[in-house]
């Protein structure tokens, strides 16, 4: 569970600090539906739900299922989609801070808070 938070930590301050913006697609390709096409339904059933948060932006929620992924068995195709999706949401989440949104800002809030009650 430390390795999830750090690895999380580290993605948000390269974010945070380095400002970067990537040019690949917004949302879930056919490569990223075709990974999941052989996992596990309780894999299936995360990579779904996550899927639903994303497209809302339910930034906290879809984050969150994300980021349980990579502890589960899952092939590396389906880390390199999860890894490209949560870190495509987590930049959508931090543009929708810096705009001000209010919901955003909550989420945000709901990570940090999150973060902190995982590393105790």
């Amino acid at each position: 569970m430390r390795i999830i938070l750090t690895i999380w930590l580290a993605v948000m301050a390269v974010l945070v600090l380095g400002g970067c913006k990537k040019s690949s697609p917004v949302g879930p390709v056919a490569a990223d539906f075709k990974a999941f096409d052989n996992a596990t339904p309780e894999v299936k059933q995360v990579w779904q739900a996550a899927l639903e948060a994303d497209h809302t932006n339910d930034y906290a929620k879809g984050l969150t299922l994300y980021y349980s992924l990579p502890g589960g068995d899952i092939t590396p195709e389906q880390r390199e989609a999860v890894g490209r999706l949560s870190t495509g949401l987590n930049q959508r989440l931090l543009d929708a801070v810096q705009k001000g949104d209010a919901a955003a800002q909550a989420a945000l809030q709901e990570l940090r808070q999150g973060a902190r009650n995982r590393g105790r």
